[in-house]
């Protein structure tokens, strides 16, 4: 990255008072300088324009009332760049899944508009994953993740950006949505996962995440740690205790340094295949 000279000064050279050197043109770090931080500025400017409540607002308008084709003109509009996309799928998404439910818990919209809008949102996540995942690269180690939501978790647009996190970080992530006790079983017998994930919204089923931790506990390794995601972090109940729980977090690159999973090797290698073994 370039750092502009602030200070006007060539830093790490002698100053050479030479005839010689009088005579060579004289370069203006300060006009380089503002130029370099004006650059900056707009790229700045440009990325908190993504962090803009009424580009939510209106992003979540065309998920309800507009076309796929309205959708995508928005987010082209917006997300151009390489580093604009991740944060699309990392931030943008998951604020605009939270407006949509917010509006319909304060009665501001139907279940119906929100569901066609989270429906929306799902597709356009399919229709833009070529560009968030393209230089997303698998590790010779790659830790197995398995990811779950609970059995009647109506809310799962978090998990779905979860799992392809996990994946851009190096990881082989797998994600099974509202399983039944038997496929998780069954799963956890024929698979070695190093970490698994509970993503959960609904804080009403907090009783149902203790049953699928102590389901999880009787077949996975006792080495293997259970962390709970998703809007849990937003619990304001400082007393939640769920027994074979080991941490909560919504951050996988946090999760992956904490479980110290984090990738050290730059070596690439075929995905490793997950045996889905359960009708």
């Amino acid at each position: 990255m370039y750092e502009p000279f602030v200070d006007g000064k060539d830093h790490g050279f002698d100053e050479m008072k030479s005839n010689t050197q009088k005579m060579e043109p004289k370069v203006n770090h300060t006009r380089i300088a503002n130029l370099a931080l004006d650059e900056l500025a707009k790229k700045v400017i440009e990325f908190k324009s993504y962090l803009s409540h009424n580009n939510v607002i209106e992003f979540a308008a065309t998920l309800v009332d507009g076309s796929n084709s309205d959708q995508r003109k928005f987010l082209d509009t917006h997300f151009k760049s390489e580093k604009s996309i991740t944060y699309l799928y990392e931030r943008f998404f998951p604020e605009t899944a939270r407006f949509l439910g917010n509006q319909w818990s304060q009665d501001l919209l139907t279940f119906g508009k929100v569901t066609v809008g989270i429906g929306n949102l799902q597709v356009l996540l399919k229709q833009y994953d070529h560009l968030y995942s393209k230089n997303t690269v698998t590790f010779g180690s790659a830790p197995n993740i398995l990811l779950l939501t609970p059995p009647n978790e109506s809310h799962t647009f978090g998990s779905l950006i979860a799992h392809r996190m996990f994946k851009s970080l190096g990881c082989n992530s797998f994600l099974l949505v509202k399983p039944r006790a038997n496929e998780i079983q069954t799963v956890l017998e024929v698979n070695t996962f190093s970490l698994i994930g509970i993503s959960l919204t609904d804080f009403t089923l907090l009783d149902e995440v203790k049953k699928l931790v102590a389901l999880i506990r009787t077949s996975a390794p006792a080495n293997c740690p259970i962390i709970l995601g998703g809007e849990i972090e937003n619990w304001t109940d400082s007393s939640l205790n769920i027994p074979g729980l080991d941490a909560i977090s919504s951050k996988p690159a946090d999760i992956l340094e904490m479980c110290d999973l984090k990738q050290k090797k730059n070596v690439l290698t075929a995905n490793q295949s997950f045996v889905e073994y359960f009708k």
